[in-house]
């Protein structure tokens, strides 16, 4: 579906997937959401909680070149630098809702992500998610020593265009493995009681057809891009 056409300022018009149009507006609106006014109550601890840091690799999720602030951040609490912040100075009477750490520590990751400014943290607030294009145009051609492009073999996959699709059916069946997929958390305590499955309950008894997905195998392949000069 195509929403109406918007005009460029050279007289050429071009449409936006209604798609992605909601994409950036829904991204928009968690940028601005921060920004709505709010009542802070009195903050017993900094905003600044790292308390939701993970790592993962290769998954299919927003990321920032800056991500290894999250980890520096994470340090910080455990050495005690955090806390030695907040008792050795006194900025707000109240923390409503950032303390003195949340302040300084703001500043020094700003200097730490390459900028040079407090105009910066404004642009790396905005900035959702980015990609690294501009640093690896700018490494020597002998230092770009691989990039790694994740393909789908399903037609809804990620770029998964008609070379990729007849290249990975080609492969033969030995050449596949199982995909071993790490679990999304690990159990700390002992494995909850699954809840009854209603929604296939009732597939089965209105007699539904019922797909499941009973595997997954995945296989690699070299490739080449049309722009590249190796694989």
């Amino acid at each position: 579906m195509i929403c109406d056409a918007v005009q460029e300022p050279t007289g050429r018009a071009f449409r936006v997937n209604k798609r992605d149009s909601r994409k950036l507006h829904n991204r928009k609106r968690r940028i601005e959401r921060p920004l709505l006014p709010r009542i802070w109550p009195d903050q017993p601890r900094p905003m600044f909680a790292a308390s939701n840091i993970q790592y993962e690799i290769s998954d299919r999720a927003r990321g920032v070149s800056t991500g290894g602030i999250g980890a520096i951040h994470f340090l910080a609490r455990r050495v005690g630098l955090i806390g030695v912040l907040d008792k050795s100075l006194h900025l707000p009477k109240r923390h409503l809702p950032y303390h003195e750490s949340d302040h300084v520590l703001n500043i020094a990751y700003n200097i730490m992500a390459g900028n040079t400014r407090l105009e910066d943290i404004e642009l790396l607030r905005q900035n959702e998610a980015s990609i690294r294009r501009k640093l690896w145009l700018g490494l020597l051609r002998s230092e770009r020593k691989c990039a790694i492009i994740e393909a789908a073999r399903s037609r809804n996959g990620i770029d998964a265009r008609a070379n990729l699709i007849s290249m990975a059916e080609l492969l033969g069946e030995e050449r596949y493995r199982a995909l071993d997929r790490r679990p999304k958390y690990e159990i700390e305590t002992q494995e909850r009681e699954k809840r009854e499955n209603v929604k296939e309950r009732i597939v089965k008894e209105k007699e539904y057809e019922n797909i499941r997905l009973k595997s997954e195998q995945v296989a690699e392949f070299m490739y080449r891009p049309g722009k590249c000069e190796r694989d």
